[in-house]
């Protein structure tokens, strides 16, 4: 029952000092100076609730004005009823849980007699007014939830936005163990956020646990993810959420990242790979490749075994041609919309490759998902021992097998530097097409795996072997006791030199920076300066000879010997230490090579023999695309 009103103690006319005092609800009522005069019946519904569930949080302020019940034709008994100015919502609150039986005791009451004090308080009510705690708002939320608010409502209510509402509403739905730890400060608000995401009891209960032993947020952040995936992932847009739901997925949506979260990764990879294989397959039949490979995850590392045939280019009809060549001497800005976009299509057309049935025969094609979510495919890749029909009794084919079993990887490491640097060396002598390719990669429109350059002004890595190896001046290391320029210096002594060895030193520099092995670009490069490696390379026992098998040897021997007999068979009986001399002999001098009375044509092959690493395709036509 609510308690009889009594009165406060009198407060002398003469004080102007605050005070707090308990004062009896009945006892107060809304003076005039109150800004808040009519505020909305759910903000104070909310109010009341919260103040129901955690007690009231903040003193009201009150003004001791005997005169103005007067003035408000209130003639009662007790003159010394208090007008509070600052805490009306707080006060209706208050009234309101009386009414309904649920408040019984007294107010805390800051109170003052001057008026200039109680003016202050009231025009500064909004910018005192204390909020409620984390913790004490999350219960109020929740309590006003399970009384049948909305969420709207009681964003109403509490003047916050909507998405504060949710968030605090799934706070609310942790154990009581967790909001306790989190109102005593032994975890902190962002790992609260963390553990609305455990997909089940034991993960949240594992992660608490870590939090109360001092794990940090990113641990338990971390801990909670653990085989998860966010819906935005690349699998998970492939393969579509209806199906990982439709196969037992499960998932929590992070309200405070604005994110789902995908809790079984393992169901999605293998919902990824049945898919990626079907649709993988059902292209090779489509496109009659002989074979398919899908890899989920796009990866260099997949091809870099595997050589690529390129295809012929593909001709457009000439009235299709013609008009490419028409719209693209048109400066880009005085295009159309729908020009560009014609342009852009033709452009496409000419980029695709065509692929005789010999290439379908013998090749295959490589998918994988890309950051879009799209099945990607890559064409015509011959595998280890895959070979085309045109190929058949090539000798070479049988060394690339020998090889291919028993070449050291730090020997492939080795030819792959030598094969960058040739390329480099190719582009350094074309200014053009290096500011072309710096163009390309400067107006963005490439992948970030497919840019020409790696603009981070290292230089090629060099074979562990630099016997037989020469490297171009302007590719080279800079000498170690070079000092660097004062920038400032640099840039005033640039400004008066000569432009063309600045030039020289840009795209020197710039083909240095040149990152790729293979591909169009390489292409392009070959096309119009043909790569010759053995123009920096030549095999000899210490670089290459000695660092391959004795049957690689032996089959590279019966490829460039013409057999006579004997020949053949005499190399296979040497030693591995003595095939290795007669093969150094037979690359780096002529003595050998006259005895053997070899014709210009068997001594023009040895000349150019390179092992297939080094191999570049002949310039064809469409290269320079």
């Amino acid at each position: 029952m609510p308690r009889k009103a009594t009165a406060p103690a009198p407060v002398a006319e003469e004080n102007t000092q605050a005070e707090t005092r308990l004062v009896p609800l009945e006892m107060l009522y809304l003076h005039p100076l109150n800004p808040r005069k009519e505020p909305p019946a759910a903000e104070i519904e909310a109010l009341a609730a919260s103040i129901k569930a955690v007690g009231l949080l903040q003193n009201l302020s009150g003004f001791a004005d005997h005169q103005i019940r007067f003035r408000l034709g209130h003639h009662d008994e007790n003159p010394d009823h208090l007008g509070i100015v600052a805490g009306g919502r707080r006060l209706r609150a208050l009234q309101l849980l009386a009414a309904r039986g649920d408040w019984q005791g007294d107010v805390p009451v800051r109170i003052t007699t001057d008026a200039d004090l109680a003016g202050q308080w009231a025009g500064a009510e909004n910018e005192t007014q204390r909020g409620l705690s984390v913790v004490d708002r999350i219960t109020a939320y929740a309590q006003m939830r399970e009384k049948g608010h909305t969420v709207e409502a009681i964003a109403s209510a509490f003047a916050t936005p909507i998405s504060d509402v949710r968030r605090q509403l799934a706070l609310a739905i942790l154990p009581e163990a967790a909001l306790t730890a989190l109102r005593s400060g032994k975890i902190s608000y962002k790992i609260a956020q963390h553990l609305t995401s455990a997909r089940d009891d034991a993960t949240l209960q594992a992660a608490l646990n870590a939090a109360l032993a001092g794990k940090d947020d990113w641990s338990i952040g971390r801990m909670i993810r653990q085989g998860s995936v966010n819906a935005d992932d690349r699998r998970a847009r492939y393969v579509g959420l209806m199906a990982y739901y439709e196969a037992g997925g499960g998932s929590t949506v992070d309200l405070f990242e604005n994110q789902t979260i995908l809790h079984d990764e393992a169901l999605l990879d293998q919902l990824t790979q049945e898919k990626g294989e079907a649709e993988t397959e059902a292209l090779r039949e489509a496109e009659g490749w002989a074979w398919a490979l899908f890899v989920p995850k796009e990866s260099w590392q997949t091809t870099q075994e595997m050589r690529r045939i390129w295809g012929a280019k593909a001709e457009l009809p000439e009235a299709d041609a013609t008009r490419m060549e028409d719209l693209e001497s048109i400066d880009d800005t005085d295009l159309t919309e729908a020009e560009v976009e014609e342009l852009q299509a033709l452009q496409m057309r000419a980029s695709q490759r065509q692929f005789s049935d010999e290439d379908r025969a013998a090749a295959g094609i490589v998918t994988t998902i890309d950051h879009n979510g799209a099945l990607k495919a890559e064409r015509a890749y011959l595998r280890k021992g895959d070979r085309l029909q045109s190929e058949a009794g090539d000798d070479s084919i049988e060394i690339n097998r020998a090889a291919e079993a028993s070449m050291p990887q730090n020997l492939k490491d080795d030819l792959r530097r030598i094969r960058l640097i040739c390329i480099q060396d190719a582009l350094r002598r074309d200014q053009q097409l290096c500011h072309l390719m710096l163009s390309l990669q400067m107006m963005r429109t490439l992948k970030t795996w497919e840019t020409p350059f790696a603009l981070d002004q290292t230089h090629a890595a060099l074979p562990s072997k630099m016997d037989g190896m020469t490297i171009p001046a302007p590719l080279a290391e800079p000498p170690q006791d070079t000092q660097p320029e004062e920038p400032a210096l640099a840039l005033k002594a640039l400004m008066v030199m000569d432009p063309v060895p600045v030039d020289r030193a840009l795209y020197n520099g710039l083909a240095r920076a040149f990152c790729r092995w293979d591909g169009p670009f390489v292409d392009a490069i070959n096309a119009r300066q043909p790569i010759n490696a053995r123009s920096l390379w030549t095999p000899n026992a210490a670089n290459f000879f000695g660092r391959v098998s004795a049957g690689y040897l032996d089959a590279l021997w019966r490829e460039l010997v013409p057999d006579e007999g004997s020949r053949h068979a005499g190399f296979e009986s040497l030693t591995k230490k003595e095939k290795v001399k007669e093969l150094d002999q037979l690359f780096n001098g002529h003595e050998l090579r006259e005895a053997m009375g070899l014709s210009r044509e068997v001594n023009t092959k040895i000349d150019n023999w390179l092992p297939e690493d080094l191999r570049f395709t002949a310039a064809a036509e469409g290269g320079e695309e």
